[in-house]
């Protein structure tokens, strides 16, 4: 029996439609089900809707964000690329490498894609996506350091990032280890740019450069950070 893609895509869209329905009459967990389906059955709206609707895992998130970017999603993409680069703030999520990867997915999938200030921001994710021997693992575990905790003033890996740059238990500074904390260590996207056009430019030169926080500091949770520092 031969199954055309036009068939599976008429079945993934039956799975979405039941799926949007059965969500606004109130049975979520019903509708989740069938957007499972539909996902699992290559729709890209079911992905997203997945990762947009529903609680779940920073992991979930990303697969699905990421599933629905690769098949050109445009909304999807942007999501995706905040969790994992933009907004990451998390040693662990943050993959830079594999942000700019999906950025080239989606828009061979779909040219159409337009994400905010996107000539700003694939300058910046390549210029993130170039250190490629940092071993975030083998960091954590030779320091004993802790991923960021997910509680407030949010910017843990920032403060790894200023040690780092004044030695200490890191050693002599390394412009390569700042930048590489400095890419994986924001949560607001016009900070993490700022940071990372400026240190880019001292690991290039091997400049040994102090990374003070407050710096860079753009939201007003930050300054209150910054105030109480």
């Amino acid at each position: 029996m031969i199954v055309s893609a036009e068939s599976f895509g008429q079945e993934y869209e039956e799975y979405l439609l039941e799926a949007n329905k059965i969500y606004e009459s109130g049975d979520k967990e019903a509708a989740r089900r069938l957007y499972l389906k539909a996902a699992n059955k290559g729709s890209a709206e079911a992905h997203f809707e997945i990762a947009y609707k529903y609680i779940v895992t920073s992991e979930e998130s990303i697969y699905h964000l990421s599933e629905a970017a690769k098949k050109g999603h445009g909304r999807a993409l942007g999501y995706a690329l905040e969790k994992l680069l933009f907004r990451a703030n998390s040693l662990r999520q943050a993959d830079p490498q594999g942000a700019l990867s999906l950025y080239y997915q989606a828009k061979k999938a779909n040219p159409n894609i337009n994400i905010y200030d996107e000539a700003d921001k694939l300058k910046i994710m390549k210029m993130c996506a170039e250190p490629k021997e940092f071993d975030v693992e083998k960091f954590m575990k030779e320091y004993g350091v802790e991923d960021e905790d997910g509680e407030y003033p949010f910017y843990d890996v920032w403060e790894l990032a200023e040690e780092a740059s004044r030695g200490g238990r890191f050693g002599e500074p390394d412009p390569e280890l700042v930048f590489n904390l400095v890419i994986r260590g924001s949560w607001v996207p016009a900070e993490m740019e700022y940071a990372v056009e400026e240190f880019y430019n001292y690991w290039k030169s091997d400049i040994v450069k102090e990374f003070d926080v407050c710096d860079y500091i753009t939201s007003s949770g930050g300054m209150s950070y910054c105030a109480s520092k």
